[in-house]
C-alpha cells in the first residue's frame, strides 16, 4: 500500500484555538450596556416632553404670527396695487383706471393709449394677471371712498379714490369688517 505525502498532512490534528474568556455583564447603569440604544422608558420620558414644550409653544407662535403674516400681505399687496395703478395713469394721458365701474379689468388687459381693450402688441399692459384678494377678509370687490375715514356703502376688499376720474388714484384695502380701512 502506498501512501500518499500529501493526505498525510490532511490527516493531521491542528491545535484548536483558545476560547477568549467572557466579559462580565455591565452593570445596570453601565453606558457600554446601552450601546446607542434607550430602553423604552426612556423614549417614552423623552416624548412627553416634546409633547409638553410643543403644546406651550405652537399657540404662541402661531397666533401673533398669522395676523402678521396677513399684514405683511396686505402691506406688499398695496404697494404693488399703486405701483400698477400710477403705470396706468402715466402711459395713459394721466388718467386713472375705472375699477368701479370695470372691476380690475383696466389693470387686467392690454389697453391702447385712451384705455380702451386692444389686442395690438403696442397697447399698455396687463399690469397683473389675476385680480388682487383682500387676505383679511378673502374679497376683491372695489368699492370708491375718499380720503376720509368713511366706512365704504358696501362690503369690499378695497376702497378706491376715483371720483369719475378726478380722484388722487389711492387704493386702500378693507379690515376684516369689510367696510372700514384696515389700519396698516
Amino acid at each position: 500500500m502506498s501512501v500518499d505525502p500529501g493526505t498525510d498532512a490532511d490527516n493531521v490534528r491542528k491545535p484548536l484555538m483558545p476560547r477568549p474568556k467572557p466579559k462580565p455583564a455591565p452593570g445596570r447603569f453601565s453606558l457600554k450596556r446601552l450601546k446607542g440604544r434607550f430602553s423604552k422608558w426612556e423614549m417614552l420620558l423623552a416624548l412627553v416632553i416634546v409633547g409638553v414644550a410643543a403644546a406651550i409653544l405652537v399657540p404662541h407662535f402661531s397666533s401673533g404670527s398669522s395676523e402678521e403674516r396677513h399684514e405683511e400681505a396686505a402691506n406688499g399687496q398695496l404697494q404693488n396695487l399703486r405701483a400698477y395703478i400710477e403705470s396706468y395713469k402715466q402711459q395713459h394721458k394721466n388718467a386713472l383706471p375705472n375699477l368701479i365701474t370695470y372691476d380690475w379689468k383696466p389693470l387686467m388687459q392690454k389697453t391702447d393709449g385712451d384705455g380702451n381693450a386692444t389686442e395690438s402688441t403696442d397697447g399698455f399692459g396687463p399690469y397683473m394677471e389675476l385680480p388682487a384678494v383682500n387676505p383679511f377678509n378673502q374679497l376683491s370687490s372695489i368699492a370708491e371712498g375718499e380720503d376720509s375715514n368713511t366706512p365704504a356703502p358696501a362690503d369690499c376688499g378695497f376702497i378706491y379714490d376715483y371720483k369719475d376720474g378726478k380722484g388722487t388714484g389711492q387704493i386702500w384695502i378693507t379690515g376684516a369688517d369689510k367696510r372700514s380701512r384696515a389700519p396698516l
